[in-house]
């Protein structure tokens, strides 16, 4: 028997009441993990399926197929809800299920993800913005900084003079300031959207099949 934490990047269900779950582990990164009886009209632990909530449990591993979860509880409290900062869960959960399927244990990440979490139980509505130009540096992507005004997104270094429409002299020197300060950076709606749109972008351009996930027009419907 294995004990083992981590975040739930995603689920399927299975059958009638099992399910299928992703889970970016502590000590083994990206895995994923069959679970029965989930979805059974008696079982309370339903409500642990939630997007980026942290999870123990215990695994026995097989010789084929995938490990079977045979304990689940929650590691923390479960968050309250909240429609908005529930949508930028979604949304980051999204994303890492795009880039993370092959990511193996790091500790930098799992404690960026933790970190996040506790940035929504604050309500900071920046949160994801914040979280994903901080995760470029674990992603091995991050923007080279230097005295420089523009960031090119192709070369992923300053230069003196814009290469993109979407990193202009603002939206460039936020970068610059989220890498270096975190979410002490404050932001209003507009920069907000316009720093998403640019790290969509750069994701794109660096991140091999990368796509914008389907997330993306939910948080836009509930953030306009």
């Amino acid at each position: 028997m294995v004990q083992e934490k981590g975040f739930l990047i995603s689920y399927l269900k299975y059958g009638e009441n099992d399910a299928v779950l992703h889970i970016y582990t502590h000590n083994e990164g990206y895995k994923s993990y069959f679970l029965k009886g989930i979805y059974s009209k008696r079982n309370k632990k339903k409500a642990l399926l939630q997007f980026l909530f942290e999870i123990q449990f215990t695994t026995n591993p097989k010789a084929s197929g995938l490990p079977l979860i045979s304990d689940l509880q929650a590691y923390g409290h479960l968050p309250e809800w909240n429609i908005k900062t529930n949508a930028l869960q979604f949304f980051i959960a999204d994303v890492l299920s795009n880039i993370l399927r092959n990511e193996a244990q790091n500790e930098s990440i799992y404690s960026k993800i933790s970190g996040f979490m506790d940035q929504l139980k604050e309500e900071n509505i920046s949160a994801h913005v914040h979280f994903l130009v901080t995760l470029t540096e674990d992603l091995g992507i991050k923007p080279l900084l230097n005295d420089s005004i523009y960031l090119n997104p192709e070369k992923g270094v300053y230069e003196p003079f814009s290469s993109h429409h979407c990193f202009d002299d603002s939206t460039s020197g936020l970068w610059k300031s989220i890498l270096e300060e975190g979410y002490s950076v404050k932001l209003t709606n507009a920069e907000r959207r316009r720093l998403l749109e640019s790290i969509l972008v750069y994701y794109s351009i660096h991140i091999p099949e990368f796509k914008n996930p389907a997330s993306l027009e939910v948080l836009q419907q509930i953030w306009a």
